[in-house]
C-alpha cells in the first residue's frame, strides 16, 4: 500500500511517500522531496521492490491520485508484475 504526506519545516514543506507492506505492517519503501510529484511516488516503490524483491501475484494498493495514476508509476507496476488496486471515487455529497 502506498500513500504520502506532507510535513512543515524551518525551510519549508517537505512531502514524505511511503510504501507499507500490510502483511508484515513494516515500511518497505520511502522517498523524501520539496515536490510532490511522481518521482516521490517512484523513487518509494523502487526502494520497495528493491529491499522486498516479491514474488508473482502481488498487489498494490494506492489512492487515484495523479502521482499514482501516472504512465511511469503504471509502467514499473507492470514491469514487475504487479496488479494494481485503487480507491473507489468518492461522490461528494452522497453517503455509498
Amino acid at each position: 500500500m502506498s500513500d504520502f504526506t506532507y510535513l512543515e519545516t524551518r525551510e519549508g514543506w517537505l512531502y514524505l511517500a511511503g510504501v507499507i507492506d500490510a502483511y508484515s505492517r513494516k515500511i518497505v519503501g520511502w522517498s523524501m522531496s520539496e515536490k510532490h510529484d511522481t518521482e516521490l511516488v517512484h523513487a518509494a516503490l523502487h526502494m520497495a521492490l528493491l529491499q522486498r524483491q516479491p514474488g508473482a501475484e502481488l498487489i498494490h494498493h494506492s489512492d487515484r491520485g495523479s502521482e499514482y495514476a501516472s504512465s511511469r508509476y503504471h509502467r514499473l507496476l507492470h514491469e514487475h508484475h504487479i496488479q494494481k488496486s485503487m480507491s473507489k471515487k468518492v461522490i461528494v455529497g452522497t453517503m455509498r
